[in-house]
């Protein structure tokens, strides 16, 4: 949990935030006034109409999750993820393949 601050011409707004803990993605959840959910992802910020009410709990670890890790329906908490993406590269430079051909350097 956290909160985002936006100064601009009209003042400045602040609004909750959690982080999914399945992807990483920073949500927004709306300011007091419009009560709406704002997502940040890299393509900029996007507003959907659904409300505070509806920020979704992954039903496996029990924590905050984004509309799209929900409707995937798989808990795979970030951690995991990247433990999963460890051991594949260890597994392949025990193999001998280099980290440049994985594209990691």
């Amino acid at each position: 949990m956290g909160f985002f601050v936006r100064e601009g011409p009209d003042g400045e707004s602040v609004c909750e935030t959690f982080t999914c803990c399945h992807c990483q993605l920073l949500v927004h959840l709306g300011d007091t006034e419009s009560g709406r959910l704002m997502h940040e992802s890299r393509a900029g910020m996007h507003v959907s109409k659904t409300t505070r009410a509806d920020v979704h709990m992954c039903h496996k670890c029990w924590k905050r999750v984004c509309n799209a890790c929900h409707a995937d329906g798989r808990c795979r908490p970030w951690e995991k993820q990247c433990e999963e993406f460890e051991r594949k590269v260890n597994a392949q430079l025990a193999r001998g393949i280099s980290r440049r051909s994985m594209g990691i350097e």
